[in-house]
């Protein structure tokens, strides 16, 4: 579970620096011939932020946000793919600002998961190490 989750959340924040840097350059009007990159890599950000909520409710950690993670996760690639349908004209800056708040509040929570599970999940030494007694010791609180 710690491996998933530590994989999931960078995989979080390197698509997230794609997709904010994406995001700039579109409300700039440039690179609008990567609207499709943006959309593949928004998915995979949706997927690691489904990968960390379904591992947090295994966990048995933070299971309410973890619930609303998987929602909003959908609720966010849904207005994502849909948002060039709202509002059309000067007033879409409103959907974009929308769309960029659901986002960020989305790698928060995911990020407030992590932490969690990775706190609530002990490391595991490896066999190897506990053969050539190079594993640090562990003692009872």
């Amino acid at each position: 579970m710690r491996t998933t989750t530590t994989i999931a959340n960078w995989i979080i924040r390197v698509t997230a620096i794609v997709q904010l840097t994406l995001g700039a350059l579109f409300w700039t009007g440039h690179a609008y011939t990567y609207v499709p990159v943006h959309v593949v890599v928004g998915s995979a950000l949706v997927l690691a932020l489904w990968t960390i909520a379904v591992v947090a409710l295994v966990a048995r950690v933070r299971r309410g946000l973890a619930a609303f993670e998987l929602v909003w996760g959908l609720a966010l690639a849904g207005f994502g793919m849909r948002q060039a349908h709202y509002l059309i004209g000067p007033m879409h800056w409103i959907i974009r600002v929308v769309h960029l708040l659901m986002a960020l509040s989305a790698m928060a929570i995911a990020g407030v998961l992590a932490k969690s599970v990775l706190a609530a999940v002990p490391q595991r030494d490896r066999p190897e190490e506990i053969a050539r007694g190079s594993a640090p010791v562990r003692r009872a609180s």
